[in-house]
């Protein structure tokens, strides 16, 4: 079993206020100043234990490999409170309506916007590109974690835990209904049909730099969306672009025990780059939608997943 390095959220990310009291100043984002430097780090990781850590790691058929996480009922990977208010102490994450959360609404098939969204807001982080010191958590999911029926609301780091769990096992295919594939011309990178629960949702789309270095500033996907009913309804929305991902790097003469001795032999170790981009959709009914995902470059390699739909809107993008 391996887990995501052993950060027990609930202990070693909280920053010490006062002698007794605790505040979440950076715990949404694991301990980084930012979403885009936190969610980088965490989808990178969870690509390696997902995809990378059976083969570096040699485990064959014969055993299985398990990702866990600390505390998963709480942040960062959801909530069932509204901020971490303590008395007496400052409150540094609480949920409100703080942005207009930009939308996809397939009842009108085209972009809306949601006044005043709830969100929960860290002001402890910065703002870093289109990742806010914010994320959507309309609306919350009721159930049981052995106590009782509770209502809870997922942060960026339970969504993204999720879908690594669904599709970071998948096989490279030709074939985005059944695994990773591969995208280096522009056009149509892969597509796939998705089902929607009612209500507002979240569409993460999974995405590998596989190349070592720069991509270019112009290398952008967007997404288009069909109906499947025979309506012949489509739209065309997204602006993701892969410079707002870090680049993967190779780090040369690595020594995990830092030169001291211990006994390790320095090693040149490939960290590929993944992130997560989320879509918030509303829909009033269930329905299928078909999307294809539209890479408007040439470029180096990317691997795209397959898409994941959760019934809750958790977007660290204001804008898509």
């Amino acid at each position: 079993m391996l887990s995501e390095t052993g950060f027990n959220w609930e202990l070693e990310q909280r920053q010490y206020v006062g002698q007794y009291g605790h505040s979440y100043n950076r715990l949404w984002a694991g301990g980084w100043p930012s979403f885009k430097q936190g969610l980088s780090w965490w989808n990178t990781w969870l690509c390696w234990l997902t995809r990378n850590a059976p083969t570096e790691c040699n485990i064959d058929a014969q055993h299985t490999l398990h990702a866990c996480v600390h505390n998963p009922t709480t942040p960062p990977y959801v909530t069932e409170t509204t901020s971490d208010a303590l008395p007496g102490y400052p409150t540094t994450w609480s949920l409100g309506g703080y942005r207009n959360q930009w939308f996809y609404n397939f009842d009108a098939w085209g972009t809306y916007y949601y006044p005043n969204a709830p969100t929960i807001n860290v002001p402890g982080l910065i703002v870093d590109g289109r990742y806010e010191t914010s994320f959507s958590v309309f609306n919350s999911t009721s159930w049981n974690d052995g106590i009782g029926n509770r209502d809870w609301r997922i942060g960026p780091f339970g969504a993204c835990f999720k879908v690594w769990a669904d599709v970071g096992g998948d096989p490279v295919t030709t074939d985005l209904n059944t695994g990773w594939v591969l995208s280096t011309q522009a056009g149509v990178a892969g597509e796939k049909v998705v089902s929607l629960p009612a209500g507002y949702g979240t569409i993460y789309f999974p995405i590998i730099k596989r190349d070592i270095g720069a991509y270019p500033n112009g290398d952008q996907f967007t997404l288009n969306l069909f109906a499947t009913d025979g309506s012949g309804l489509q739209g065309r929305w997204g602006n993701f672009f892969l410079n707002e991902m870090p680049d993967s790097q190779t780090f040369s003469n690595y020594d995990p025990d830092g030169n001291d001795g211990g006994g390790f032999t320095p090693v040149t170790q490939s960290i590929y780059s993944a992130m997560v981009y989320p879509f918030v959709y509303y829909s009033s009914v269930p329905r299928q939608v078909r999307v294809q995902i539209w890479r408007g470059i040439a470029g180096p390699r990317i691997y795209f997943g397959r898409p994941v739909v959760l019934p809750q809107a958790c977007s660290w993008f204001i804008t898509q």
